[in-house]
């Protein structure tokens, strides 16, 4: 089960007589109401201890070997949590809902009155971005109301859920986004923490990537259960119309355009492509005007090379409504592996730079002077290590 997923559910309200006009608006290309949201948060209405919820409302039960009810992202803290997410066309969005709760706080009542939310396009813990929407001292709260949930460790009613909703009107086309929030409490300085992404039976997941900001310090670290990274429940509504015209990529763009072998790299287009419908294929060729073929899987507006076997060019093309453009191609060429690896100018097995044993997992290396200094084992000794269990290396 994915966390990340995007409901696209067409919410309309039409009494029977309208329902024929609606269908023809539809078609005609009126924007489409949609929700993104960004992971599960309630795990059933019985506990793991055989716990029944109260009537109406459903568990958020920690999982596993996680211990953390949840995270601060307190206005009157400092801190803020981030989290990312991807648009694909373009989305018109009206609001964002994030939840909370306040230890203790019960009734119908909302303990929650500001959000504070900004957005970047690209990763916030990396140099210092402006973001592309929002700040940090204008309240966007538009309400708050139950998530007819209770975070639990077992069962208990202390910790109600609310969901606090923003008023976030912005554009953002097709790409890669993060989102960074704060909600404060009615009282200030009560009790306010965030709870992670919950799925039944999950501690953690592919792709959890989310931080904790401390604003005082601009310290920006990893959100951790243990050793567990977390993501955070949000909600987008937003709206698309369709794509129009021949899309314009412009040039292919590559995060790195000379390698070494084995360390990845990330292709992007310069130009993204607004509405709904758009598709895209990523080609690979050995050269800028000859035959490029497709690459299997490459069907989204990035594409992500692991491992560059030889100098190589790429391009994609990007469709609307069969209308196709092609992006100018881009070469990633192979560095030579005496461009990658240090060589130690070493000539006798006397100088500390000599690596004389390597133990790693079930490998136990002795290596040999040979008349360079140093040798290759590359290919022929190999370690069987333990998925998710501390492998230490031991290098003398």
């Amino acid at each position: 089960m994915q966390s990340k997923t995007t409901f696209n559910t067409l919410r309309r309200v039409f009494q029977k007589a309208a329902i024929a006009l609606g269908f023809v608006a539809l078609c005609a290309g009126v924007a489409n109401a949609q929700t993104y949201s960004n992971g599960p948060l309630s795990t059933g209405t019985v506990s793991s201890t055989s716990v029944n919820a109260p009537a109406g409302y459903t568990w958020s039960e920690i999982q596993g070997t996680n211990i953390n009810f949840g995270y601060g992202a307190n206005i009157d803290a400092g801190l803020t949590l981030i989290d990312n997410f991807s648009v694909t066309g373009s989305w018109a969005v009206t609001s964002m809902s994030f939840f909370a709760y306040s230890t203790g706080a019960a009734g119908a009542t909302s303990p929650f009155n500001r959000v504070f939310v900004r957005i970047y396009n690209t990763d916030p813990s990396v140099g210092n971005p402006t973001p592309v929407f929002g700040d940090l001292t204008t309240n966007r709260f538009s309400g708050s109301s139950e998530a007819l949930m209770y975070r639990i460790q077992g069962s208990g009613t202390t910790r109600k859920i609310w969901e606090i909703n923003a008023t976030v009107n912005t554009s953002l086309p097709a790409g890669n986004y993060w989102v960074e929030w704060q909600v404060g409490t009615v009282t200030p300085g009560a009790s306010n923490f965030s709870p992670a992404v919950t799925i039944v039976g999950q501690v953690t997941q592919p792709g959890w990537n989310a931080r904790q900001r401390t604003v005082a310090s601009n310290a920006i670290v990893p959100v951790l259960d243990g050793t567990a990274p977390q993501d955070f429940p949000f909600v987008v509504n937003y709206s698309t119309t369709p794509c129009a015209g021949t899309p314009t990529p412009g040039n292919t763009i590559s995060s790195a355009t000379a390698v070494c072998a084995g360390i990845p790299f990330t292709l992007s287009l310069q130009n993204g492509t607004a509405g709904s419908g758009v598709t895209y294929q990523w080609f690979s060729g050995p050269s800028a005007t000859g035959t490029f073929t497709p690459i299997a899987g490459a069907t989204n507006n990035t594409y992500s090379v692991a491992n560059l076997a030889a100098n190589t060019f790429y391009q994609a093309t990007v469709t609307c409504s069969g209308n196709v453009g092609t992006s100018t191609p881009v070469q990633v060429t192979l560095n030579p592996a005496s461009a990658c690896y240090c060589v130690p100018p070493v000539t006798d097995c006397t100088d500390d730079d000599v690596i004389e044993n390597v133990r790693l997992g079930n490998l136990n290396k002795t290596s040999a002077c040979s008349p360079n200094g140093y040798a290759n084992y590359t290919g022929t000794d190999t370690a069987t290590l333990i998925s998710g269990a501390n492998n230490p290396i031991v290098v003398t």
